[in-house]
């Protein structure tokens, strides 16, 4: 089975969220090829197109509409962990009550 790293999707995430790859890689303080490479590796990955490229930005196509919401689930899920982790040794069920970590406004998809 293959994984997919939360790095891809948290790229992906912010691509969507930001309607730009530049904008995406300011964020996450990358390279916007860095962020484009992430993109076309869950692309190839999952053996979808998941945006729409044009000169004015990215757009998400129907497969990344599709992703959206289980790959905030996923991003989501992988930050509450290293905050578990980062909090010490938490029992399990502290854990999963851990509000998701504050990353700002997230703008409409």
């Amino acid at each position: 089975m293959e994984n997919i790293d939360p790095k891809f999707l948290r790229a992906f995430l912010y691509a969507a969220e930001e309607r730009s790859i530049s904008a995406a890689a300011r964020r996450l303080g990358l390279h916007p090829n860095t962020v484009s490479s992430r993109i076309r590796t869950l692309e190839r990955r999952l053996g979808t197109r998941l945006f729409r490229r044009s000169g004015r930005g990215v757009a998400l196509a129907a497969s990344g509409s599709g992703l959206v919401p289980a790959a905030r689930e996923i991003v989501e899920m992988n930050d509450r962990l290293f905050a578990c982790a980062r909090a010490g040794s938490l029992p399990e069920s502290a854990c999963r009550e851990l509000p998701p970590p504050a990353a700002g406004p997230k703008p409409p998809l």
